[in-house]
């Protein structure tokens, strides 16, 4: 009956076999799933054929199939996952919590991370793709500009701290390649390969990160990882934050960004930050009218006027703050060569089964 497939497959979902159901679907083609099938039997052409006889992961093959793109289908796109973002996002959920490996580790933002990614790559079906990672291990640069930045921010909670390696050693068994860079954020590392590809690949930017607003071009967009075939572009972040994107890094020193500790402009919040914006075009020249006490937006008179011109040092501190780098001695153009989408056959799963294995 239909109730008893759907409790079958919700059973499947569970555990290593439900992972690998997931990571290790193939295509709706039939003839396809059998060719794949009998690849991953490897040499034991004379066991049994019968579900009992199979092992788990081979039944898993034959009863979930599951479509997946190649790199032969895919077009030239280049795909950006801001991974401590998806982290996060998948330690938080409630659907995959408390799960743990045989060690009683904790696995599910690992669990979360991975159906993440796979999802992206199914629905986007880029040519490249790669993880971008903070570097927790070094100071940030933004610190010896801004001492204060990101200083109240909460550290990581211990049990997604033990995932972090478990995240890298999911990116490496699934051959998506993982970048991180001493001092800079995983923002910076976004910034600097999508100003890269953005001259002749499309860009998806995996993250809704209000930062990387500033990134969006014609061919580059946001994600959300919940929704990855909807995209944020132009339009909707001036329909969100009431700004184009290229003003995203005045807006936030006048507004200020709390998550980050970044303090705005007294007296100017979103709303009349993008107003000024609108009106006036850049920081610089908000500031300027501000000293000759032309600002002529509504809601902004002389005492938030005068706030303008006490914190116009401070505002233009904290648009540098907020801009994205270029990170320093990076090849940003070698992406093309080194975050080629893995092609997903019978090689790639015996590469990948050891991570399942090993993590539950």
């Amino acid at each position: 009956s239909s109730s008893r497939r759907s409790t079958h497959r919700s059973d499947q979902l569970r555990g290593p076999i439900g992972v690998a159901a997931l990571c290790l679907g193939v295509g709706p083609c039939r003839r396809r799933l059998r060719a794949l099938s009998k690849c991953s039997a490897g040499s034991d052409s004379g066991s049994s054929t019968s579900s009992r006889a199979m092992s788990p992961w081979r039944r898993t093959l034959r009863s979930r199939p599951r479509a997946f793109c190649t790199t032969s289908e895919a077009r030239s796109s280049l795909v950006l996952v801001d991974g401590f973002a998806c982290l996060y996002q998948a330690h938080y959920g409630q659907k995959w919590r408390d799960s743990r490996n045989s060690r009683d580790e904790p696995t599910w933002a690992v669990y979360g991370f991975m159906r993440q990614l796979l999802r992206l790559v199914d629905e986007l079906q880029p040519s490249h793709v790669a993880v971008m990672m903070d570097n927790r291990a070094a100071p940030l640069r933004r610190r010896s500009w801004f001492e204060d930045y990101k200083k109240d921010r909460e550290p990581p909670p211990d049990d997604l701290v033990v995932q972090f390696a478990k995240a890298r050693d999911a990116c490496e068994a699934f051959e998506i390649p993982l970048r991180s860079r001493e001092g800079y954020e995983a923002d910076d590392l976004i910034h600097t390969y999508a100003r890269e590809a953005g001259e002749d690949f499309d860009v998806h930017i995996v993250s809704m990160d209000k930062d990387l607003a500033q990134l969006i071009r014609p061919n580059i967009w946001l994600h959300d990882t919940r929704s990855p075939a909807g995209r944020v572009d132009a339009e909707a972040v001036v329909a969100r934050w009431g700004v184009a994107p290229e003003q995203m890094a005045d807006l936030l020193a006048l507004w200020g960004d709390e998550c980050d500790g970044v303090p705005g402009v007294p007296g100017i919040g979103r709303k009349k930050g993008a107003a000024l914006l609108r009106r006036h075009g850049t920081l610089d020249a908000v500031l300027a009218a501000a000293r000759r006490g032309d600002v002529g937006v509504r809601g902004v008179g002389p005492k938030v006027t005068r706030s303008l011109v006490e914190h116009a040092e401070t505002a233009l501190r904290m648009r540098e703050v907020m801009r994205l780098e270029v990170v320093a001695g990076l090849d940003a153009g070698a992406f093309r060569r080194e975050f080629r989408a893995p092609l997903r056959d019978a090689r790639w799963q015996r590469r990948a089964l050891p991570f399942f294995e090993r993590e539950g």
